[in-house]
């Protein structure tokens, strides 16, 4: 058993599940083992890592169970993904714009190009005012917006049926959906166009989840 697993308690049960749930996204054991062990590197005198890696584990097993028990209801997983998100970035001492950037963040080069070529938003309108909005906002910002716009609409209106995010027929097939938005006096409608896959979209999550915390391990690590 590895030094640092063993002083940490990270064995047994545990270690299994935690292992078991990162091999479904990296075959490469040494990939997983050298981030596991960079989580429970400081575990004496920081737990905040191993705090981050559970959440992250619990969440995303809750959506893939969502996922297939209930196809078709994606804000339900998307209300998942962005709890995990704020509960996450919850743990440490971050900026409103962890949260609010988290993909265009933390995205690898290749979940960054994939989010832009499998989501595109459509059209962005004022409801109160009756005309399109225009802004400088990049394809992963936008991305953002539409997972706490959606997760709001689960959280606060129940509604868990009228957006759709993944490509449930075929990766070839573009799905066009929607969502609105309130903030004050403010209210809106967003339009966009996507052909993501779950499984694919879930495995750079994961890996964008991965990176913020290996950004906190190496800040307490320079301490």
């Amino acid at each position: 058993m590895n030094k640092v697993f063993q002083n940490a308690g990270f064995d047994g049960e545990y270690y299994k599940e935690v292992y078991d749930f990162f091999s479904r996204y990296y075959y490469d054991s040494k990939i997983i083992l050298a981030f596991l062990e960079r989580v429970f590197q400081n575990d004496s005198i920081d737990k905040t890592p191993r705090r981050m890696m559970n959440l992250l584990t619990r969440w995303v097993d809750l959506a893939g169970m969502i996922h297939n028990a209930k196809p078709g209801r994606d804000p339900l997983v998307v209300a998942c993904v962005r709890t995990c998100i704020e509960s996450i970035c919850g743990q440490t001492e971050q900026t409103k714009d962890d949260k609010k950037n988290f993909f265009a963040e933390n995205l690898s080069e290749e979940g960054s190009e994939y989010i832009r070529n499998s989501f595109r938003t459509i059209v962005k309108e004022d409801k109160v005012a009756h005309k399109e909005i225009f802004d400088n906002n990049s394809p992963l910002n936008d991305f953002d917006e539409m997972i706490f716009g959606i997760r709001n609409r689960v959280a606060h209106d129940g509604d868990y049926w009228s957006s759709q995010v993944f490509a449930h027929a075929s990766s070839n097939v573009d799905w066009v959906s929607a969502y609105s938005s309130e903030s004050g006096s403010k209210k809106r409608q967003i339009i966009y166009e996507t052909n993501m896959e779950y499984d694919r979209f879930m495995f750079y999550f994961v890996e964008a989840a991965m990176s913020y915390i290996d950004r906190y391990i190496q800040k307490i690590s320079d301490c």
